[in-house]
């Protein structure tokens, strides 16, 4: 686990394009420090990555949120494009298979919030421009003291969907041709697919920044955006596991079908736990960024994989709805 939590972390390294350069001795005059924050916005992702031993994929999906001072609200559906990939990447040699046609793994998931808001005063970065491409990029900003809210508070979700899985040698099944209390414990990984559904129950700290600037040379700035830091708690409430076929080959000529029934029979973890980052614009283009790592429910079993890594992005379209009217400074 530790060193695919190291690759992990090495790659979100690569793909990120920006480092921050901030110049000093930047005059401006604050124009607006809204901290009555409201918007609605919609999300496009053309990709997020979940890397883990148990479920590795490449997805795309779409969602919204609403926040409305405090209150939180986001939903979100995911498809897998390019999935099946944890038992080609270093995964367990593979001995069966779903009886079912493969399919694409999707999810979907909602989650409700209330944070308490601080009005508070500090320094406040402001983007101005960007030099470079690639790794070389990097982002110019200026910092100003201006108000924002910090948050602190709770959220509850729900999240269910419908996953390929690879699982490791060493668990229990029994097989649908053969008497039925004959328990059998596997030699090879297995991939199947499960079915799912996980409440998720959680803390969130983090601030609102929407704060324009009037800034020399460089004219109108601005920063609009939430970012939180979060911890849930996963507890599984369901989790069906497909049958597989499994082949034993004797000869050329010899062949033996068995069907392993793993629901009921394998066992399942109820219980997970994530620990994230999320950055969120709220103009009306912009984008919000990702990663997050825990354990999920699933097949409890040595070597189970059920620690991941995700990185997300998307585009962002919406309406902010407070601070309408200007502000300048003393």
């Amino acid at each position: 686990m530790i060193k695919f939590l190291f690759t992990s972390i090495i790659l979100f390294y690569f793909l990120s394009t920006f480092s921050q350069v901030n110049p000093d001795n930047i005059k401006g005059t604050i124009t607006r420090e809204n901290t009555d924050i409201k918007f609605l916005s919609i999300k496009v992702a053309p990709w997020d990555i979940l890397l883990s031993e148990s479920r590795m994929t490449f997805a795309g999906g779409f969602g919204g949120k609403f926040y409305l001072n405090g209150l939180y609200i986001n939903a979100n559906y995911t498809y897998h494009y390019v999935d099946d990939l944890a038992k080609v990447v270093g995964g367990p040699i593979i001995g069966g298979s779903s009886i079912y046609l493969s399919t694409k793994s999707r999810d979907a998931d909602a989650t409700i919030g209330y944070f308490f808001q601080k009005k508070t005063n500090g320094v406040v970065k402001i983007r101005i421009g960007s030099s470079g491409t690639g790794r070389m990029r990097s982002d110019y900003y200026a910092k100003v003291l201006a108000n924002y809210n910090k948050l602190l508070g709770l959220q509850v979700g729900y999240k269910q969907g419908f996953d390929n899985l690879t699982i490791p040698e060493g668990v229990i099944v029994r097989d649908a041709y053969l008497f039925p209390n004959e328990d059998i414990k596997t030699k090879t990984g297995l991939n199947t697919y499960m079915q799912y559904g996980w409440f998720s129950f959680g803390a969130t700290y983090g601030k609102t920044i929407d704060v324009e600037v009037d800034l020399e040379k460089y004219g109108h700035r601005k920063a609009q955006y939430i970012y939180r830091y979060y911890a849930n708690l996963l507890v599984s409430k369901y989790s069906k596991l497909e049958d597989v076929y499994f082949i034993d080959y004797y000869n050329y000529k010899h062949t033996v079908t068995h069907q392993y029934i793993l629901d009921g029979n394998v066992k399942m973890s109820n219980l997970g736990f994530n620990l994230g980052l999320e950055t969120y614009s709220f103009n009306k283009v912009g984008v919000t960024y990702g990663v997050e790592l825990g354990i999920m429910p699933g097949v409890q079993v040595s070597k189970a994989g059920n620690f991941y890594f995700s990185i997300k992005w998307g585009i962002i379209i919406g309406k902010a709805f407070g601070g309408k009217q200007p502000i300048v400074n003393n």
